[in-house]
């Protein structure tokens, strides 16, 4: 008979309450130990990268990305604008840029860049400032800015938009799931 349950084989409220206890308590002793073992970089105890320092690594990788597309939108969007003659005044609203320049892929995802990712910079941020950074947030984040990183690969090369939404698709997934687990490990520390 398992150590929980009663002489009817059912477990009691009380014993499910000091099952869900044991399991938070392990969790938490994990998640110590984890941090205590966290191995250095170069292997002799000297440079340790925290957490804190992994997850502002993510995001300025991000926003290293968005500069990097931003450069790419700048020169399709002057180089077309030389090759076609078109005065920058005629395309000053987002409505006459889709009607006279011919590639808005770069733009378009410069643009993604300040979407979804705002959701992943506060979460970032709310980690650091409230001091609270499980031990999966880095791993997460860093396989957000991947998957951002796969989106405008794709977004400012061939665009084919079957390839591009399930990468959009896992991120939103994954920021959103990251923001569920941290709200709950937050409230549950």
């Amino acid at each position: 008979m398992h150590p929980c349950q009663n002489g009817v084989g059912v477990r009691s409220r009380g014993h499910i309450r000091a099952e869900h206890a044991y399991v938070v308590q392990q969790f938490v002793q994990g998640e110590r130990l984890c941090r205590r073992l966290t191995p250095s970089l170069n292997g002799n105890g000297g440079f340790l990268v925290s957490l804190t320092q992994h997850l502002v690594a993510a995001c300025t990788t991000l926003v290293m990305l968005t500069f990097v597309v931003g450069i790419r939108m700048f020169h399709v969007r002057i180089k077309d604008m030389r090759a076609r003659r078109i005065h920058p005044q005629s395309v000053a609203l987002s409505l006459h840029r889709s009607q006279r320049l011919e590639d808005s892929r770069a733009s378009d995802n410069f643009n993604h860049l300040f979407e979804l990712p705002v959701v992943f910079y506060v979460l970032c941020l709310t980690a650091i400032a409230t001091n609270h950074i499980p031990i999966w947030l880095p791993a997460c984040a860093w396989l957000f800015v991947a998957l951002r990183m796969v989106h405008s690969a794709i977004q400012c090369t061939y665009n084919k938009v079957m390839h591009r939404f399930p990468v959009f698709l896992a991120g939103c997934f994954l920021v959103a799931a990251m923001w569920l687990a941290y709200a709950i490990s937050y409230i549950s520390a």
